[in-house]
């Protein structure tokens, strides 16, 4: 992850989105579909956290929508309301079949990833310090839609291999 006073690019960002995307797949492609269902960590299987990361790039793509179109989306507030969000959007997703949750992963990557082409260089490097991303845009979309990947992939492999 960057330090704050690093700035990435337009293609930088990308080439993280794609990077970090390719590394979570080719660490999915290691488990079974029986595996992906099995607790991971906590609670949730490796399946949970693939909704997860789901849900927080549609986050990103919901509040960027709202920037773009001059609306100051909120974000979160502090850490319990991030907790809370987790929880809620957990509870929706648990139940859903691993074909679903992954399909719904595909299309919220590639919705983020024609997003972020579509935008200029200008409009990712605009600070929004008064709402989220409550730094350059790009910082936010970087968050979650790579570096959030790399810490559960990062996570899940280091729970995974305790457990051997």
């Amino acid at each position: 992850m960057p330090d704050k006073k690093q700035r990435l690019n337009k293609t930088e960002l990308l080439g993280q989105i794609h990077s970090e995307w390719d590394l979570f797949q080719e660490f999915l492609a290691g488990f079974t579909p029986a595996q992906l269902a099995q607790a991971a960590s906590g609670e949730w299987s490796i399946k949970d956290n693939l909704a997860h990361l789901t849900a927080w790039e549609n986050r990103i793509l919901t509040w960027t929508g709202m920037i773009l179109h001059g609306e100051m989306p909120a974000g979160p507030k502090d850490e319990d309301e991030i907790q809370r969000w987790n929880a809620e959007a957990h509870e929706q997703d648990k139940n859903k079949s691993l074909a679903t949750v992954v399909e719904e992963a595909r299309q919220a990557h590639y919705a983020l990833l024609k997003m972020v082409e579509s935008l200029s260089e200008g409009q990712l490097q605009k600070e929004y310090t008064a709402h989220w991303p409550r730094a350059a845009l790009w910082r936010g979309i970087a968050v979650d839609g790579a570096w959030h990947f790399r810490e559960h992939r990062e996570d899940l492999a280091k729970r995974l291999n305790q457990g051997s």
